[in-house]
């Protein structure tokens, strides 16, 4: 679908550069030129529709009722203390200035801290509810490009590292139950790891 709107808006632009050669240039040659042209390109562009149209497959169940999903995801599994080691490891060392503790220090003295940020992540994860303290953020403003007016400035939201490692957490769980059901929609390529338009099954 997104690559028929690109095909169509690159028609638009085309026709509308035609258009404006046709109004400016009254020579009847080069009118039927253009109009020949123009045709050409009409022409090809059906046949390149056709052709992607011909590669998409017709859904194997009718689209306008509704489809009962075969999995739900209830809750959340606690996370091992292991498991968030590693998740640790991924995380890049920056957040919040209202860090207790800078992301780098943070990680040197995981093996002391690493069983009470357990206790406290499985206990958000068992009753399904996060800390009114880890909803909490700095935003900073961040400016596009040297030089340019305030009106310009990018804002950037650094919430907690404590943060931040639940917030994987409760990715990974999530990509995990996707995947494991076949859920997520081949042509997401948006939200799909490693996925663009580019690698779109056209």
């Amino acid at each position: 679908m997104l690559i028929l709107l690109k095909m169509i808006v690159i028609s638009l632009v085309f026709y509308s550069a035609l258009l404006t050669l046709f109004l400016t240039l009254p020579n009847p040659a080069i009118l039927k030129l253009l109009l020949k042209l123009v045709k050409h390109f009409y022409i090809s562009l059906l046949k390149k529709i056709a052709a992607i149209r011909a590669h998409i497959s017709p859904p194997s169940f009718d689209p306008s009722t509704s489809v009962t999903c075969s999995a739900v995801f209830s809750h959340f599994e606690p996370v091992s203390l292991p498991c968030l080691k590693k998740i640790i490891a991924h995380v890049k060392s920056s957040g919040s200035p209202s860090n207790a503790l800078p992301p780098r220090f943070f990680k040197e003295v995981w093996d002391t801290i690493g069983p009470y940020v357990q206790m406290l992540i499985n206990s958000s994860l068992t009753a399904g509810d996060v800390p009114g303290i880890l909803k909490q953020a700095v935003v900073q403003p961040l400016i596009k490009k040297p030089g340019l007016d305030t009106s310009n400035f990018r804002p950037i939201s650094k919430p907690l590292f404590i943060s931040k490692i639940l917030a994987k957490v409760l990715a990974l769980q999530l990509q995990s139950f996707l995947d494991t059901h076949s859920i997520l929609e081949v042509f997401s390529s948006r939200v799909l790891k490693l996925f663009t338009v580019q690698s779109l099954p056209f």
